[in-house]
């Protein structure tokens, strides 16, 4: 499937650069100057992502993502903002923006950004279809079989997946934990709505703390900026945390505040805030192996 990106801004020479960097055999890249344009091209191009500058002009970007969510709830909208509103782009993001850029635009930043939103919209568009392979379905995104504890297997994510509930799967390596996850997700009353994934065994300690709940301005060596976690960056949505055993201790204890109170709070910060998340987990380690060890919290 061709991805499609819409660029709204105002400022031409962000338009035309944006499209030169990111533009490509498998991404079409799309731009608006003003809000008018963006929901027309919204409306006949349905893109999955948008970069979308805060100020249009004299128009209100913030009031175009309203639209946009509107007309398609999963839709990802990374904003792009000068330093003078960035407090502004960090509110969006409780709203369910995907992110947001400061200009001047880092081009590598911008990329890595992009590519990200991409991957979780292969996430939340890629189906998770259930049931037997055909024999010409091989390397598809499929659970195999329609035996006894494949049916087990279906009935479990029709009853979960309705009800608003954190689910752990546990499963050797290969045996399809993502695509029940995906199944979960889909079959969701938030299948309208942002899914993200962490691969926790892809951080150190810090970085997937600040992954998960980012962090402020001299959190730790390197943070310099503000960034806005998956758990922020997800509210309204689910969040699905792939080797959930990798997670440390010190992470741990922090998405237990947030299981039971709805609150994270960033590296380095103070505040404390609600956000709405549906958690999704795997394993394909022996968590009872890792609680008698006590690597991994009993609670």
């Amino acid at each position: 499937m061709m991805e499609k990106l819409l660029v709204v801004d105002d400022e031409l020479h962000i338009r035309t650069t944006i499209e030169a960097v990111l533009g490509s055999s498998d991404l079409q890249v799309l731009t608006a100057a003003d809000p008018v344009e963006a929901e027309r091209l919204m409306a006949e191009e349905n893109p999955q992502i948008v970069l979308l500058d805060i100020r249009i002009g004299t128009a209100s970007g913030l009031q175009l993502f309203s639209a946009l969510r509107r007309r398609n709830p999963r839709v990802l909208v990374i904003f792009i903002t000068g330093h003078g509103s960035a407090e502004t782009a960090i509110e969006t993001m409780k709203l369910g923006a995907f992110d947001y850029l400061l200009k001047p635009l880092d081009l590598d930043r911008l990329q890595a950004s992009v590519e990200q939103a991409r991957q979780t919209c292969r996430q939340m568009y890629a189906p998770a279809a259930l049931g037997m392979l055909a024999s010409d379905d091989v390397g598809s995104d499929r659970l195999i079989g329609n035996g006894p504890g494949m049916q087990s297997i279906c009935r479990m994510i029709g009853r979960v997946a309705p009800q608003d509930v954190n689910v752990l799967i546990l499963g050797e390596s290969g045996s399809g934990k993502d695509l029940i996850a995906r199944a979960i997700y889909q079959h969701s009353r938030r299948s309208q709505t942002a899914f993200v994934r962490v691969n926790c065994s892809a951080f150190s300690e810090v970085l997937l703390e600040s992954e998960l709940f980012g962090h402020e301005p001299g959190a730790f060596a390197g943070a310099e900026h503000r960034r806005i976690g998956r758990l922020e960056q997800c509210h309204g949505g689910t969040l699905y945390l792939e080797d959930v055993a990798d997670l440390p201790k010190s992470a741990q204890a922090k998405l237990l505040r947030f299981l039971q109170d709805g609150e994270v709070q960033r590296l380095g910060g103070l505040e404390l805030l609600k956000v709405d998340v549906r958690i999704l987990a795997s394993s394909s380690r022996n968590l009872e192996h890792l609680l008698g060890e006590g690597e991994f919290r009993q609670d």
